[in-house]
């Protein structure tokens, strides 16, 4: 209904190319005629952008799309909760280790074959462990906690906005967009790692800066902060801000407790895993590099494309409502807008950064947009700003911010012909008597009962870093690798970027190569094992040729 009364009052306004060819047939007569025509059309568009009545159309069509949007999350993560596989390669990783905190075992380790820990801190690990005892050790665990936190974060988000507002419209807007990015950011909402838990504890901790007890706060923060490390120094800008010229202890109050509970958590937690949280948490993050590349492309590509309307909307508000630079809210919203686009472009900056890094400052970014938006139409309203009218003019913008991200959810649950493949996959390992080393999704292993071993996103961040443990893990894998203990290694496309620590002299020794199941068929996100390496024994054996797809034959370097 809404569409059809759109399209009519759309249809008032509309000229024909052919309506413009007539009239300059008619001369000048006819030329004034089309003009006189168009201003009609323009006068009966405008007066309905004036009404009332538009305005709870336009209202309504943010509701509604808030709504579809949200929905479209809620089906498609229902969709992808219980299929079996990865739907992105640290999924697996992710699930090996919440595996190993449900069954009583350290979540961080020395490093070995059989487990390298990844850097992320232990919340979500803990969290998801404790889902298992209802959904059993699977993915279902880590997306429903995913899932479950996202929709919790566009509540918050919601009640956020209208709480400074007093806009339940302006709070549905910003939840809406923020569902909205579902298909922008690639599903990463209900993906299986810590990225959407740390959203909501990272919002929920500003919440309370701005509106609750400082000890509370500070605890909040560090709850953020033992889920994803690079809270830990943004949450002292937002602490600062407690200060208060009648109320200084406030502030102390809050930085104190929170240096506090993230030293007692920290120390903690180095003691319970004999100093091995430490060093994977705050000792193999520094290796990761700076990407100058990644680091430019931060504005446009990473906040002006996804919401280039919500930007300019909070720009208008900023230049055309005035607002008070010694208010505690300004401050607090401007020193925050600072510290989170600086830090969340040093992040974005580091390699292995990508759409899931950015989604705190999407939220922030939408808090803003709801806040603004509420002010502008209430000074729109009073008349200190355009006129009433523009109030739809501004609901239009925020229906087109919305409508330019639908897409269609197939994109991202996995296929029939993509389940098929990877139960294939799993057949080929079952195939190969002995260990196999499926190097980015040591979760298949275990699905063909097999032994896990350490996942390569880990071991690389672990050897860019350095130091004598990460050379002792690549003394016993170089071993292992020159002793074949891997009957078979199973690996990713473009594997010598990703795993630089395999060597060109380790791989010589598993020069046979047979093509994975699935790999003309992509995954739904991320990469896939493409090949299967295997020693030279395996053809002799016959090995080689029973596990290779049909039509495929095994590709094979052994020397006569």
């Amino acid at each position: 209904m809404l569409a059809v009364v759109f399209a009519e009052q759309c249809g008032a306004f509309e000229v024909r190319p052919v309506d413009i060819l007539l009239a300059m047939r008619a001369g000048p007569s006819g030329v004034e005629a089309a003009i006189e025509a168009v201003e009609t059309r323009w006068e009966r568009w405008w007066a309905w952008l004036r009404g009332a009545r538009a305005e709870r159309w336009l209202g309504a069509a943010v509701v509604a799309l808030a709504g579809f949007f949200v929905a479209l999350l809620v089906c498609a993560a229902a969709r992808r909760l219980w299929y079996p596989y990865d739907l992105e390669w640290i999924e697996s990783g992710v699930l090996g280790s919440i595996a190993r905190v449900a069954h009583g075992q350290p979540l961080y380790a020395k490093p070995s074959l059989d487990y390298v820990p990844y850097l992320y801190a232990p919340v979500y690990f803990y969290v998801c462990a404790w889902v298992t005892k209802l959904t059993g050790v699977s993915f279902a665990a880590p997306r429903l906690v995913s899932a479950g936190s996202t929709l919790a974060t566009q509540a918050l988000l919601l009640l956020y906005v209208r709480r400074e507002t007093r806009s339940w419209l302006a709070g549905i807007a910003a939840a809406g967009i923020f569902a909205s990015l579902y298909f922008f950011v690639d599903g990463w909402f209900d993906i299986g790692r810590v990225d959407s838990l740390f959203m909501l504890l990272f919002l929920l901790a500003i919440y309370c800066t701005r509106f609750e007890h400082p000890l509370l706060a500070a605890a909040v923060w560090v709850l953020a902060f033992q889920t994803k490390q690079s809270a830990l120094p943004i949450a002292v800008p937002f602490l600062l801000l407690y200060w208060e010229r009648r109320r200084p202890m406030r502030v102390v109050m809050a930085l104190e407790a929170y240096a506090v509970l993230a030293w007692a958590s920290i120390a903690w937690l180095s003691h319970s895993s004999d100093g091995w949280y430490r060093f994977y948490v705050f000792g193999t993050a520094k290796g990761l590099q700076v990407v100058a590349r990644l680091a430019a492309l931060y504005p446009e590509e990473m906040l002006l494309r996804p919401l280039g309307i919500v930007f300019v909307v909070v720009v208008a508000a900023a230049l055309l409502t005035p607002v008070s630079l010694r208010s505690r809210r300004a401050v607090f919203y401007a020193v925050g807008s600072v510290v989170l686009y600086a830090a969340f472009w040093f992040v974005r900056a580091h390699h292995g950064a990508v759409t899931n890094a950015m989604m705190p400052v999407y939220l922030w970014t939408l808090l803003l947009f709801g806040m603004a938006l509420a002010r502008l139409i209430a000074a729109m309203k009073r008349g200190e700003l355009c006129g009433a009218a523009w109030v739809n003019v501004l609901l239009i913008a925020v229906v087109f911010q919305m409508a330019a991200q639908i897409r269609g959810p197939g994109i991202l649950i996995p296929t029939t012909v993509q389940r098929a493949d990877r139960e294939k996959f799993e057949e080929q390992i079952k195939a190969i008597p002995g260990e196999v080393y499926v190097v980015n999704h040591s979760w298949d292993a275990v699905m063909a009962n097999k032994t896990a071993h350490a996942e390569g996103e880990a071991v690389g961040a672990m050897v860019d870093a350095g130091g004598p443990e990460s050379a002792a893990f690549e003394q016993e894998l170089h071993s292992a690798m020159m002793e074949h203990k891997f009957a078979a290694i199973a690996l990713d496309a473009g594997y010598k970027e990703y795993a630089p620590w395999l060597t060109p002299e380790e791989l010589a020794e598993y020069p046979v190569r047979v093509a994975a199941w699935g790999s003309e068929n992509g995954r739904v996100m991320t990469s896939q094992p493409v090949e299967i390496l295997l020693p030279c024994s395996a053809m002799a054996s016959g090995l080689a040729a029973r596990i290779a797809m049909p039509g495929s034959l095994p590709v094979s370097n052994c020397k006569e």
